[in-house]
């Protein structure tokens, strides 16, 4: 993402989280009264959250996969062949069928082009962290406390 739209993301994501703690806030807010027995069912508490966790983190990983995944493979395949034509053209002077000289510029334009692209390609995968992250952060608000079990009745 360019600064801009960072800034957007982290504006969107600060206003999406103060109207949660809002509308949290105005229903009401209920202490939290642990059952008397809690500690003898911390593993089944800790086995309820393992599994809602891997759940949102299988389901961040499909809906990430389905919507991005396509940019970075056709990103992938633009920088393996920048790369072997570079390779290509660093064997022709090896083999002796091309100067150094006579490629130099076309060489040194691919290196400044595959650096482009790696770059992009890492600015690329930052920002689908960046989504991963505000994804599991509002799925995580969405998922009930309850599913500990752990708690008593709201």
């Amino acid at each position: 993402m360019a600064n801009g739209n960072q800034k957007n993301v982290r504006v969107i994501g600060v206003l999406v989280l103060v109207i949660v703690v809002f509308v949290a806030w105005s229903s009401g807010l209920v202490a939290i009264e642990f059952e008397k027995d809690a500690p003898n069912k911390l593993p089944s508490t800790f086995g309820y959250l393992l599994l809602a966790s891997l759940f949102v983190e299988r389901a961040i990983e499909v809906f990430l996969s389905a919507w991005r995944s396509g940019e970075a493979d056709a990103q992938d395949i633009q920088i393996k062949q920048t790369a072997a034509e570079i390779a290509a053209i660093k064997k022709a002077v090896a083999d002796g069928t091309a100067t150094a000289d006579s490629v130099r510029d076309e060489l040194d334009g691919l290196e400044d082009h595959l650096k482009k692209l790696e770059s992009a390609r890492i600015m690329y995968k930052a920002d689908s962290r960046v989504i991963a992250q505000w994804i599991g952060l509002i799925i995580g608000f969405m998922v009930p406390p309850s599913v500990c079990g752990c708690w008593g009745r709201y």
